[in-house]
């Protein structure tokens, strides 16, 4: 059987590379709309929930992984490739700890 020839575009190198965003690049408050950071799975969060907004980041427990590209023009030149798990404060507990230290 003969198959059409196969039309291939010519490849583009892209040269560039890759930046991690840690706990010291990352905001210290959390908010749903970042592109570069969500909140941990141990959080338990219904998709697209904003419950967790304004809570500080403590840990982030894998970096954000974005790409930047330095020569290709038709391209955005930051790309997020992954984005960083954080695990947040939880402010209720806080409050618990603080009306103990009262209490003693």
């Amino acid at each position: 059987m003969n198959w059409p020839p196969i039309e291939r575009q010519p490849r583009k190198i892209c040269r560039g590379h890759f930046e991690f965003y840690a706990l010291d690049r990352l905001p210290e408050t959390y908010y749903f709309a970042q592109d570069k950071i969500e909140s941990h799975t141990l959080h338990f969060l219904r998709e697209g929930s904003t419950e967790l907004d304004g809570r500080r980041v403590l840990i982030v427990v894998h970096p954000a992984i974005a790409h930047r590209w330095i020569n290709e023009p038709d391209t955005v030149g930051h790309e997020i490739s992954c984005k960083g798990y954080a695990v947040l404060e939880n402010p209720e507990s806080l409050q618990d700890q603080e009306s103990m230290e009262k209490e003693l």
